[in-house]
């Protein structure tokens, strides 16, 4: 039996992480696996010292605290808009939470 994939695009915000927390009892349960998803948007961060790189690892860190480990996938860091980034990256996993 295939695991289910669960991909949990974040914000970093308070209700996205609890979104993490979510997805992890629910991967616990059935076996699955938790994707954490992040858009890191070229123009907004022009100028900064802000990578998608630095992001990535941030966003593991973060997922980290709120997925056992055993459930948690490397965090997605996509270069489009959200809601685009979502709909690209969705088509690949069983569930968005």
């Amino acid at each position: 039996m295939k695991k289910l994939s669960i991909l949990v695009p974040t914000d970093m915000s308070g209700i996205s992480l609890k979104a993490l927390r979510a997805a992890s009892g629910l991967a616990g349960m059935v076996g699955g696996t938790v994707t954490p998803m992040y858009s890191f948007e070229k123009g907004r961060y022009e100028g900064g010292d802000v990578t998608p790189e630095k992001v990535q690892h941030e966003l593991n860190d973060i997922a980290s605290a709120y997925v056992d480990k055993p459930l948690l996938r490397e965090a997605f860091i996509s270069n489009l808009k959200p809601v685009d980034a979502i709909v690209d990256v969705a088509k690949d996993f069983d569930l968005v939470v």
